[in-house]
């Protein structure tokens, strides 16, 4: 996945021609989708934080200081929550900006058009306004608590660390994430920021959690968690594969098998990832994922999943 985020941001700021290939437009497609599968599991993980945090309101050996850390949890939520609503309604400008055509009352994105992004970005000035945004955010969830400052003001990483490191005071966000580049890119760019914002309300979270500590078993849901880099790829192209069991796995004591290779718990820490060269022949493929493990009454359960993918000329 992070290979990835890095191939369509080298493609963004190095690529400034008027029109794009077809090949370009399918790797700009393969990161949307990479983020938005990092995406689901970041916020699957980011509620079972919040769940349990709030199930501690009502345990007596925690609830004294679940009630200094709850709502300080509760807050860094807020401010997400108010963040990605922001960059799901500029996608959406983008996208009937860019719209080529209307299905079912929502605009079909027009991949390769320039102009769209640079009407929202630069003439309308959708670019200073969203880094206005996220400079803010990312003040606002710091000062929550001097703990979550102190810890993550550092590596807080908002855009890109190239970016956000960069002490140069005329560096220019627009033009170094918007300029000259496809409706597409610029959907995957704003998924991206998206997908940071998620990341840094996970951690500050379960810092917050971290606080209050743990008092045997935590968690009574289980949800097999499983995310790849791409569900379209090219022959000879690899896909990767990660997959876990909700946001405690060690817990669950899980023995994890994809497609034949046995990942027992002694060789990991939550998550495994799976990589192997997808057929050099196009069609539709699929490669199995099977969860062994103990649930919160010490049972045993398997679950078996597949995961499926593309192979494109």
């Amino acid at each position: 996945m992070h290979r990835i985020i890095a191939v369509i941001f080298f493609a963004i700021v190095f690529s400034s021609c008027k029109h794009k290939s077809k090949t370009e437009i399918i790797v700009y497609k393969a990161a949307e989708e990479g983020l938005e599968q990092s995406s689901k599991t970041i916020s699957y993980s980011t509620k079972t934080y919040l769940v349990s945090i709030d199930q501690k309101l009502s345990e007596p050996s925690t609830a004294v200081i679940a009630a200094i850390w709850q709502p300080k949890a509760a807050l860094i939520n807020v401010k997400t929550s108010a963040t990605l609503k922001y960059l799901d309604l500029l996608t959406d400008q983008l996208k009937r900006e860019a719209g080529g055509s209307i299905q079912n009352g929502e605009a079909i994105l027009n991949d390769d058009n320039l102009d769209a992004v640079s009407r929202v970005f630069f003439d309308q000035k959708k670019g200073v306004e969203l880094y206005q945004k996220l400079i803010q955010y990312k003040q606002d969830i710091l000062e929550v608590d001097p703990g979550i400052k102190k810890e993550f003001s550092k590596n807080a990483i908002i855009t890109t660390s190239a970016f956000d490191l960069d002490s140069n005071n005329k560096k220019n966000f627009t033009q170094t994430f918007f300029k000259d580049i496809p409706a597409i890119a610029a959907v995957s760019v704003l998924s991206k920021f998206k997908n940071n914002v998620r990341r840094l309300e996970n951690e500050m979270i379960a810092y917050c959690y971290s606080q209050i500590g743990t008092m045997g078993w935590i968690f009574n849901v289980y949800d097999p968690l499983i995310t790849q880099n791409s569900k379209q790829l090219r022959a000879g192209d690899k896909i990767k594969i990660t997959a876990g069991i909700g946001a405690y796995v060690s817990a669950a004591k899980p023995t994890i098998t994809i497609n034949g290779k046995v990942f027992d718990k002694s060789s990991f820490d939550g998550f495994v990832t799976f990589e192997v060269k997808v057929p050099l022949k196009a069609g539709k493929y699929s490669i199995p994922v099977k969860f062994d493990y103990v649930d919160e009454l010490r049972r045993n359960q398997t679950v078996i999943q597949k995961v499926e993918y593309t192979v494109v000329e």
